[in-house]
């Protein structure tokens, strides 16, 4: 004859098991399967200016945050202050040795917050170095261009 001899410890700990798969039971038993876990962008609904939207209609459609392309590259002058129409970015860069350039933005016309710097420098060799800067600019904000540039463009966000 065997003898089993549980406790008021094991009866309470077997007790939670059996609550846990009653309460697990009853989940699953109530779970909605014709409902789909996950959606794709056809499937999530945006309301944008009181017109509905499915999210990929109006990412289509460019209602969604920003610029999602570039706009047409306009060359800038060194030295001179510029202000963002548009969110955009500056590329700058310079040919030659011993030439730095600098980037600033700001909120006033007279933008102070470096932002971007590169320098060429000659190596022992005398070869041609290249420096190049890029960063990105608000609308609103005000930028320019120091030190010494072959090239530099503002390239707004369409």
């Amino acid at each position: 004859m065997v003898t089993i001899n549980i406790g008021r410890k094991e009866m309470v700990f077997f007790g939670a098991i059996i609550l846990v798969f009653a309460v697990v039971g009853m989940a699953v038993a109530q779970w909605d399967n014709s409902k789909a876990m996950f959606h794709d962008s056809e499937d999530v609904k945006i309301t944008i200016g009181g017109t509905d939207y499915s999210l990929q209609n109006a990412s289509d459609l460019g209602l969604l945050g920003g610029g999602t392309s570039f706009g047409e590259s306009i060359v800038r002058s060194l030295g001179t202050v510029y202000l963002a129409e548009d969110d955009g970015m500056v590329n700058a860069y310079v040919v030659g040795s011993n030439n730095a350039i600098y980037g600033y933005v700001g909120l006033t016309n007279n933008p102070s917050t470096k932002i971007a710097q590169d320098c060429g420098y000659s190596s022992a060799t005398g070869d041609e170095k290249a420096a190049s800067i890029t960063f990105s600019v608000r609308k609103g904000y005000y930028y320019k261009i120091t030190g010494v540039a072959t090239q530099i463009t503002w390239t707004p966000l369409a």
